[in-house]
């Protein structure tokens, strides 16, 4: 089974996120962990970066998605602030990308599904 502490680690280095926001994480974190470990080959380091990288990928877009950010631009006198709504895109061709790397670590690496599995 892949370590979800690997995972959590991996989390909180990429998004720099503190440790409230990590704990709201643990759950995703949990979920791509499950989602992940059955399409790895036997013999494969379950800890690879590779696999590792992917997983906190995913328990990420997964948080990020569940976040309660309704508001996407705001203005206060001269300050305004606009939420960049194209982050949900830019992680998931970074998905896209970390299960390009693993595709030999998986069991499926030459399906036409193997992109819809992984994401």
């Amino acid at each position: 089974m892949i370590n979800s502490g690997y995972v959590k680690a991996r989390v909180k280095s990429i998004f720099s996120l503190n440790n409230d926001e990590i704990k709201e994480c643990d759950t995703y974190i949990e979920y791509a962990v499950k989602c992940v470990s059955p399409m790895i080959k036997n013999n494969v380091d379950e800890n690879d970066i590779r696999i590792v990288h992917l997983c906190a990928l995913k328990a990420y877009y997964y948080y990020f998605l569940m976040r309660d950010d309704s508001v996407s631009s705001f203005s206060a006198g001269e300050v305004s602030y606009t939420l960049n709504t194209d982050i949900s895109s830019k992680l998931k061709a970074l998905i896209d990308e970390a299960a390009v790397s693993c595709k030999d670590l998986f069991k499926h690496d030459d399906s036409a599904d193997f992109m819809l599995m992984v994401v």
